[in-house]
């Protein structure tokens, strides 16, 4: 619903950016500094449906901590990055800008310019969009805490979720968010791990005191 939302209220560069964290759970930053060389060099995975896209600094693409990983990118998500890559929306942009370096950033705002520019997790174009997004949705979902990180989070916990209903052993579940989500400590994996199973264990509790 909230993809929705964003592709009808926001800018078709946001809506992107929310789906994108969705589905592949990238941090804002790598999201605003992907290349569209990277969308190009992208290799299939073990899942003929997924592909493969480097970040880290290996790939010239900024992660958390310099983390060198492969973000898993479902196939019809891919196909739309592509084609927004070459689009004459996005050529207007790249035009407007007047650095050379940025010209195979995928994603810039109207102005042409990074939408990163002033801090690895600050836009003020994300921001306003975020508010759109919040004020459109209105009572439908409560938005009121819901920041970009959300979606990211939402991808982990997701994993963690399929995993533990099909009984996956939580060490092979802890390998493989630490793998797709880029965590350079195994803590962090851990601690999407707890917070499900916390979650579980306060819902059986209210369902026994029901």
């Amino acid at each position: 619903e909230i993809i929705s939302a964003a592709r009808t209220h926001c800018s078709l560069e946001f809506a992107l950016m929310v789906e994108f964290g969705f589905r592949s759970g990238p941090r804002i930053q790598t999201i605003c500094d992907l290349k569209c060389s990277s969308l190009l060099t992208a290799r299939r995975g073990n899942d003929e449906r997924m592909w493969k896209v480097a970040v880290g600094p290996l790939s010239n693409v900024k992660t958390k901590r310099d983390v060198n990983y492969d973000l898993q990118i479902p196939e019809d998500l891919i196909e739309m990055l592509k084609s927004y890559a070459t689009s004459s929306r996005r050529l207007i942009r790249v035009a407007k800008n007047k650095k050379a370096e940025d010209a195979d950033i995928l994603f810039l705002n109207r102005f042409g310019e990074r939408y990163n520019r002033r801090g690895p997790d600050e836009s003020v174009s994300i921001s306003q969009d975020m508010a759109r997004l919040r004020k459109c949705v209105g009572g439908k979902i409560n938005l009121k805490e819901f920041y970009f990180h959300c979606t990211r989070a939402t991808f982990g916990t997701s994993i963690v979720n399929a995993g533990l209903r099909a009984g996956v052993p939580v060490d092979r579940i802890l390998y493989r968010l630490k793998t797709l989500m880029g965590h350079s400590d195994s803590r962090t994996s851990l601690g999407y791990v707890q917070f499900i199973e916390t979650e579980e264990f306060n819902k059986k509790i209210d369902d026994e005191i029901r």
